[in-house]
């Protein structure tokens, strides 16, 4: 290295090196400078670094993309473009690039790679890569067309590491039909990463995805629940498994009209149930009548009997849901 390398101590550029999330880096600047000519009026560079984040290993590389753009938005072909590397906002040394000039293809776009250094001893920093347009219309207007995309810098080993899936779940206890509250938001990301994607298993068969998710268990049981994370390193991780017991929750409420209230023997008795209610998350899957009269029993919400002969006859109705859970009542038929 030449004396005028810049050797970046742990700094607070260091901090936000480790502290900054892994993936393509982009930079827009499309106003005019103060001190725009006419052919900078007429042009816009976009850069992005991917990715944005880079070992001190001396091999790990970033591809930086410049986009050139004209006044209507489009992409503009032939434009000259110079990189170089800046510490501190100085140039520098520090890594390599591919190539110093480029020139944007048919599509408005060309590609440098830069090479992050070896770490020499706690060197932890992040450079900026500047590109600047050249050739006619440019010469006063470069300095003050300067476009800067940051990469941060690591320690080796810090990249590779796997994130850490980790969830709670609320309540404790649920009931079937009603909602759970599963939270990985005490999951982790290595130094320099971030997590990008969540991605649930219920062990019933169904699946989610987020941070946070509402799930609710449609039946009576033990769960087996996992998180898997995955990261801007692509690297992934699955929890352990969490076991979710799901209980049955409130019974079902049975109550029932008839009509006449006063039969006679031979009569036709109508009989409605529509009155029972499931327990919350529930819902009733049937009606079973009992007559009270030695007749066979008969189901459905709403059903119509006959009474041979006078006398009082105690009528049951049973309700189930669609965990068994029941629930019954009993009316005095009086028949005439």
């Amino acid at each position: 290295m030449g004396p005028h390398l810049m050797k970046p101590r742990l700094t607070t550029l260091a901090v936000v090196a480790l502290a900054s999330m892994l993936g393509a880096c982009t930079v827009t600047d499309t106003q005019p400078p103060p001190l725009a000519g006419p052919s900078e009026m007429s042009l816009s560079l976009t850069l992005t670094a991917n990715p944005d984040v880079l070992s001190l290993d001396g091999a790990s590389q970033s591809q930086v993309r410049v986009v050139a753009r004209d006044e209507n938005g489009q992409p503009k072909s032939g434009v000259l473009v110079r990189a170089e590397i800046l510490v501190n906002g100085v140039p520098a040394e520090y890594g390599a690039l591919s190539a110093r000039t480029r020139t944007t293809d048919s599509g408005g776009a060309t590609d440098f790679t830069y090479r992050a250094p070896a770490m020499v001893g706690n060197d932890v920093s992040s450079v900026q890569l500047s590109v600047t347009p050249e050739g006619a219309g440019f010469q006063d207007a470069a300095s003050h067309f300067r476009r800067l995309v940051t990469i941060r810098l690591v320690a080796p080993g810090v990249i590779g590491i796997a994130p850490t899936a980790a969830f709670t779940f609320t309540p404790e206890d649920p009931l079937a039909f009603t909602n759970v509250i599963f939270d990985g938001s005490t999951s982790t990301a290595a130094v320099g990463a971030a997590i990008t994607t969540y991605r649930w298993d219920f062990g019933d068969g169904s699946t989610g995805s987020g941070a946070t998710a509402l799930h609710q268990y449609s039946a009576v049981g033990t769960y087996r629940v996992t998180l898997t994370v995955t990261d801007t390193n692509g690297l992934s991780h699955t929890s352990a498994p969490q076991i979710v017991s799901v209980g049955p929750g409130a019974l079902p409420t049975a109550s029932f009209l008839f009509s006449p209230t006063g039969p006679l023997a031979g009569d036709t008795v109508f009989f409605n149930a529509s009155a029972s209610v499931a327990g919350t998350g529930h819902r009733i899957v049937s009606y079973r009548w009992n007559w009270g009269d030695g007749k066979p029993s008969s189901t459905g919400v709403t059903r119509s009997h006959v009474f041979d002969t006078a006398g009082t006859y105690i009528v049951v109705l049973t309700v189930t849901d669609e965990v068994g859970q029941t629930a019954t009542t009993n009316v005095e038929v009086p028949v005439q």
